[in-house]
Formats: C-alpha cells, structure tokens, sequence
C-alpha cells in the first residue's frame, strides 16, 4: 500500500508561492476576525436595547469562556436571561447558510427543550451595512436543515 502524506510546507499549485498552511491559516483569521466584529455588534447592540436598566451592565462576552456554550449572556428588560449564539458573514443575506458545530446543535437544542431564551443572531453584511436577524432555538430547529458535511473518521479495531 502506497503511504500517501501531506507536506503542509510544499507551495499549493495555484502560482503564487503560499503553502497550504499559510493559506488555511490566512482563510482562518478572516473568518476569526468576521466573528468578532459580529459578537462585538451584537454585545453593543444588547447593552443599547437595555440602556437605562439594571441589566445593562450585566450583558457579558463569554466567546473565550469554556465553560459556557454560548457566546453573550444578555437580559430582557425584565431581567430573564437570553443566551446567545452569534453567526457572522460578509454576505448581504442575513439567511444565508452559516455553519454550526455537534456541540453549538445539541446546546441549542437542550435550552429549547427547557423553555430557555437561546438565540442566534445572525449577523450579517459584516464590512457593510451591517445588521443582524435574531432568531430562537424554535425557530432554527422549524425553519432550517441541518446538513451533516463533517464527519469522524476512526480505523475499525479488528475484531
């Protein structure tokens, strides 16, 4: 059997010298920035919706908690927690597909099912006008697909 590896280091094939690591980490970096312009949006835009109240100062970016699986805590007026999950893009349509991992499914899925308030927001023109379309856990899993792309790949254990 031929062992087939990739060189990481060895320039793609497309002329302009970058290798392939150089080139994914670049792609990964635009994408990390894009998200954080969205979750610093909508962590403004929750510290606005709540300006004048208790709660407002309450809002908290939780992006690099580990421990939480949401990315802001935010409040209604009347102080009931709201979870959220950002989602953002350079597109101009805010129901453009967007990608969600195993876990970020099974949390949404586990607040839905404990009348939590777990939300997307969906941001989008990121670059642009930018805006973001708020949906709940309901409402991802009634009005979309989830289209398994990814997938694990173990050796069998020999019996």
């Amino acid at each position: 059997m031929e062992n087939v590896t990739s060189n990481s280091s060895m320039p793609m094939g497309n002329g302009n010298g970058k290798s392939l690591q150089e080139i994914i980490s670049k792609q990964q970096e635009h994408f990390k920035r894009i998200g954080r312009i969205g979750e610093l949006f909508v962590l403004e835009k929750e510290r606005i919706k709540l300006a004048g109240t208790r709660y407002a100062a309450l809002v908290r970016d939780l992006t690099d908690d580990p421990d939480t699986h949401y990315d802001i805590l935010s409040f209604t007026v009347d102080g009931e927690e709201i979870y959220i999950e950002v989602k953002s893009t350079t597109s101009t349509n805010p129901h453009s597909k967007f990608y969600m991992s195993q876990d970020e499914i099974d949390i949404a899925w586990n607040y839905w099912v404990n009348d939590c308030d777990y939300q997307i927001h969906r941001v989008f023109a990121v670059g642009g006008k930018i805006d973001r379309f708020i949906f709940t856990s309901a409402w991802l899993f009634r009005e979309y697909d989830f289209i398994g792309k990814t997938f694990e790949v173990r050796r069998k254990v020999a019996a």
